[in-house]
């Protein structure tokens, strides 16, 4: 009895309850009916496609439509005045005119202004602004099955190995908070080439709320079954809406994290949209390709994609190409490209791939089409990152000190990057769009189709020998022995310090040469002007901030693209760091020996000729056993310590004290008998202690140097005994080349009457090479030996103060009398000038030319670097660079050659680990390793892999930036034509990656193709800057026809 009552209670209690939750939930129905627009409630409750809001009444008059077509787009837009509307439609449906009934629909996927702007373009935002954008299609429209079009527009999607699958945690979707709902549909393959029968779900709609599942019934055919819980999903909407409009009150703007729906748009102007539930979820699920990073947030380029995708066929084939080749980036394969080589398919292909991933163009350049990897580019019309004036200032003056250089290298025939040169002659930009295949032809044979001057590789193209065989097969057995031409008969006479070449005694320059000549005051003009530059403020702030970028820019290639670099490193069979060519671009031959080996050598000497006499003191003769004896030791006794020639701790900033180090046992007797060429014994020992060094070089076969030998200019016979102590010892190897080095010593000369004045000092160093030029009988040792001569450099302590400065009350060479020694920039003006001259005449003879190759910005003043930009080949040192970033941007674009020394450097000026070496190699300088002083700095026979082995551990260098480096070195080099390209290959010289052969260089076509494709970057906005320096007026062309009014108007879009 009890039993019954309280069940009949139960079930009253129950009727009650359930009717005052129906009461309730039908009153909430109508309250959200009367407080959201209709749209809003069918994209909540998924209403048919025919009850969705009528956005086409018979009242809209349709005849006073304002059009615009956008044919290059794709769409037609239509705005009304009495509506506040504009309409979207595909091209193809101009002609339609929507009336109630009219299978048009509205399609939305959720947008914004910025997506509009990027579909439609600029016009198409300014016609639409301040309008309401509705995108509409004709329902009947299908999209064709999207795994079909992939395939046809040879999309394909990578393996990438990741393949998500929900996890089991004993819930229900709808009950899992959303940090727990994993995997998100977007991250799962949506394509079952590779996963037939398998099933996979995932979570996605807004913020997860809806539950999807996915099974694999063929290779291009798949069922999904969704579940959305439509109470979710409005508890969801409400709650963004509240953040929405709270963040809206503090001023914030709000982006919601899916790209499927955006409730409330809290950017101007607003973009209404109506919800279409046919809208197709394979592309926004697609699985982006590994190491892929968009130019633009996932969420714009997503919903730019499903929109384009849903308007037109075209849109959608678009979008999909469009995908594959900006975000993902893969390869076309060879028969896909093998016929569009030429003509309008290689040029809209490669227009295809500069796009971003909304379709607007990038500034970025590609190299070769078939080098694929993770590119970053800058989208937007200003990329520089400063103000247009600032631009327009900076770019001004840096193309006035890039013409500048191009001016004093041109007339010296030194080398200047073939890059900057077409951009200075306008042939860059306009000729860069048209691009090649490197690998649809034999790299080795070096056939490539190229935009390259073909006239500088002919010899190499007509004698194909020259790129197969080594140079050890034609190099001479006896290297000294040639021919002696006969004289030319002209007439040499110094004036004001630049040698002058004539036909008679007092005639004038020949005709051949004039354009050779610089004058001092044209110098010092530009002297100065580029001292005031690299002061100027906003040049410096517009350097600076380019030089930032491009180090950022560098560290996300090495996180994109370290393991593809890798991974093409590794397909290169046989080549590796070790078997690559070496070059060590800057160590001087008095030093280059290890201290180990220098005590072994003098040991030796001691045992086996003490007797022989190697100095006189007056008349009296001295042995090299007494010399030892003075000093108080024996060779028993001399050991590493006692020799002192390693520099320590006491050498840093000390000059002095490091050039006493030069001095074995601190005797500057023993130097002069040991590492010298011109003594009483004529530099025997030292060309067996030299000869012992090469040896060690060839030994390890692929390393190579160019070592300093020195002239002096104290007297005019230096280079006949220098040449002759090399041919009479036969000093030579094809390992080696040598560079003569000038010290910056007149007044110590001066002091002591060795010369009169500065002139002098330069007749003695030139003449007797125009004398030899003009007439080689007359100095037949010094023809043959100038034969390995490479180069001539500037040593000296840049940190001595210079109390004179360069201007253009500087007198010439001639009148520099005074015992104070001239600065810096004055040495570098008369060595160029006479260079410059020389190399010409030399050229004219038929012989090889000279590369002026300094040191510059180890220490003292940032103006000799100024000097340096404008007179020099290429440098060694480099270090206060670091200090001014308009010339380290200079010697970025103009990529003039570094040869960096960081041991020699922290022993002397700058630590280690504040080296810029690093920064400088991500920034793209172009810079190599060597070791100057093996003598002081060094411990192995080998000491530029110590360089090099060091640098790695210290700076965590990758194999792609070691061979990198080496390459830089070879480049730099002055080893001649055949060896080059027997180390690099025969089309070294090209541009960018044409000119890389990994199998012989093993610097990956990736990395050269980034280094090539970033200095076009930065030297097209620098000259585009130029170009568009002049504003143009803008123009819109306005066509009228039956159908409908002009399109567009500059004043219509004003109003």
């Amino acid at each position: 009895m009890s039993v019954e009552k309280s069940e009949s209670i139960n079930w009253k209690r129950l009727s009650i309850f359930s009717a005052i939750v129906v009461s309730l939930l039908f009153t909430s129905v109508i309250i959200c009916k009367l407080i959201l627009n209709d749209e809003f409630m069918c994209y909540l409750w998924n209403c048919p496609t025919d009850s969705k809001v009528d956005l086409f009444p018979q009242k809209l008059q349709w005849t006073e439509i304002d059009r615009l077509e956008l044919p290059d787009k794709g769409f037609i837009i239509s705005r009304t005045a009495n509506t506040n509307h504009c309409y979207v439609m595909p091209y193809e449906e101009q002609n339609s005119v929507p009336v109630e009934g009219k299978p048009l629909v509205v399609i939305e996927p959720s947008v914004n202004y910025e997506i509009v702007a990027a579909i439609l373009g600029e016009d198409g935002a300014l016609f639409c602004s301040g309008y309401e954008v509705y995108f509409v299609k004709n329902i009947k429209i299908a999209n064709a099955e999207y795994d079909r079009r992939r395939r046809e527009v040879g999309k394909v999607y990578p393996s990438s190995g990741i393949f998500a699958t929900a996890q089991d945690t004993g819930k229900k979707a709808v009950d899992l908070n959303i940090e727990d709902r994993h995997p998100r549909c977007k991250n799962i393959i949506l394509d079952c080439y590779d996963y037939v029968g398998q099933v996979q779900s995932c979570y996605t709609w807004q913020n997860g709320a809806m539950f999807m599942e996915r099974k694999c019934l063929e290779k291009t055919k798949f069922e999904i079954k969704m579940t959305k819980p439509p109470g979710r999903i409005l508890k969801v909407a409400q709650q963004q809406m509240m953040l929405c409009l709270q963040r809206k009150e503090k001023g914030l703007e709000y982006f919601d994290s899916e790209t499927n729906l955006k409730l409330l748009s809290c950017s101007l102007p607003k973009v209404t949209m109506a919800h279409n539930l046919q809208l197709p979820s394979v592309e926004d699920h697609e699985l982006s390709a590994p190491y892929d990073v968009s130019n633009v947030p996932i969420e714009l380029a997503e919903s730019v994609k499903a929109l384009r995708l849903q308007m037109t066929q075209k849109g959608a084939n678009s979008a999909l190409v469009e995908g594959s080749a900006t975000s993902t980036d893969e390869p076309l394969k060879d028969s896909e490209y093998v016929d569009n080589i030429d003509g309008e398919d290689a040029n809209s292909e490669y227009r295809r791939r500069v796009c971003s991933p909304r379709g607007l163009p990038i500034q970025t350049f590609r190299d070769a089409l078939d080098i694929n990897f993770q590119r970053v580019a800058i989208s937007g019309e200003e990329v520089s990152g400063v103000p247009l004036e600032d631009l327009l200032h900076a770019a001004d003056m840096i193309v006035e000190a890039l013409k500048v250089r191009n001016k004093y290298m041109e007339r010296a025939g030194q080398y200047m990057s073939k890059t900057v040169e077409k951009f200075i002659r306008h042939e860059y930009p306009a000729n860069l769009e048209s691009r090649f295949y490197k690998n649809l032809q034999n790299r080795d044979r070096g056939i490539f189709q190229s935009d390259i001057d073909q006239t500088e590789n002919s010899a190499l193209t007509a004698n194909k020998s020259l790129a197969y065989h080594p140079p050890e097969a034609v190099l001479e057995k006896r290297p000294f022995d040639c021919e002696i031409p006969n004289s030319a008969g002209f007439y040499l006479k110094s004036v004001n310090g630049i040698v002058q070449v004539s036909r008679t005694q007092d005639g004038p320059i020949i005709e051949e040469l004039e354009s050779s000549y610089t004058e001092l005051s044209e110098f010092v003009s530009d002297l100065l002007r580029m001292q005031s530059m690299i002061m100027n403020g906003p040049l410096k702030s517009f350097c600076h901030r380019r030089l930032s970028y491009l180090n950022a820019k560098f560290q996300l290639h090495i996180l994109l693209n370290d393991i593809r670099e890798m991974t093409e490193q590794k397909s290169v069979a046989h080549r590796d760091f070790y078997n690559i060519r070496k070059v060590d671009t800057h160590v001087h031959a008095a030093s280059s020996m290890n201290q180990k080996h220098l005590l072994r050598f003098m040991k030796k000497k001691v045992r086996t000729e003490g007797n022989r006499v190697v100095l006189m003191r007056g008349d009296t003769p001295v042995t090299l056993e007494q010399v030892f004896k003075e000093v108080g030791l024996t060779a028993f006794d001399l050991s590493v310590d006692s020799l002192d020639v390693h520099a320590d701790r006491n050498t840093f900033h000390r000059f002095d004290k490091f050039n006493s180090k030069y001095n074995p046992l601190g005797q500057s007797v023993l130097r002069d008998i040991f590492i010298k060429t011109d003594n009483y014994i004529n530099g025997e020992f030292f060309a067996e202690v030299m000869k012992e060094v090469i040896a060690d070089l060839a030994e390890s076969k692929y390393q190579h140097a160019e070592y300093r030998l020195s002239i002096y200019g104290r007297s005019a016979d230096e280079w006949d005994k220098l040449a002759d102590w090399a041919i009479r010892n036969n000093v030579h190897s094809h390992h080696v080349r040598w560079l003569i080095q000038i010290p910056r010593l007149f007044d110590i000369y001066k002091s002591k009457n060795l010369i009169r004045s500065f002139q002098q000092m330069v007749d003695n160093v030139f003449l007797p090479l125009f004398e030899v030029t003009n007439d080689p009988s007359s100095h037949p040792q010094l023809h043959r030996f100038l034969r390995y001569v490479a180069g001539i450099d500037s040593v000296d302590d840049e940190s001595k103060a210079e109390h004179s400065q360069m201007d253009h009350k500087t007198v010439t060479a001639d009148q520099w009398v005074s015992e104070e020694n001239p600065p810096y920039a004055y040495y570098m003006f008369y060595l160029y000038a006479n260079i410059a001259v020389l190399n010409r005449f030399r050229k004219m003879r038929g012989f090889n030319t000279f590369s002026l190759r300094p040191h510059c910005g180890e220490a003292g003043s940032v103006n000799h670097l100024v000097a340096g930009f404008m007179t020099a080949e290429s440098i060694a040192h480099g270090l206060l660079l670091r200090k001014v970033p308009v010339l380290q941007y200079l010697y970025y674009l103009c990529q003039i050659g570094i040869a960096m020394s960081p041991l020699s450097n922290n022993g002397l000026f700058l630590a280690y680990h504040r080296n810029p070496l690093p920064e400088f190699l991500a920034k793209g300088l172009n810079i190599s390793l060597s070791t100057d002083d093996p003598l002081q700095f060094h411990f192995t026979k080998e000491p530029l892999m110590e360089e090099y082995s060091i640098a790695a551990q210290v700076w965590k260098l990758s194999n792609s930036d070691m061979c990198e480096i080496a390459r830089n070195g070879i480049l730099q080099s002055s080893f001649p034509e055949n060896m080059k390209v027997h180390w690099l290959g025969p089309n070294y010289k090209e541009e960018g990656v044409l000119g890389n052969d990994v199998s012989r260089t093993n610097v990956p076509d990736i990395r050269v193709s980034y280094r090539y494709e970033t200095l076009i970057d930065e030297l097209y906005t620098i000259f585009h800057a130029i170009d568009n320096a002049v504003p143009k007026s803008e123009t819109y062309t306005t066509t009228t026809s039956d159908h409908h009014r002009p399109l567009f108007s500059l004043n219509e879009s004003a109003a």
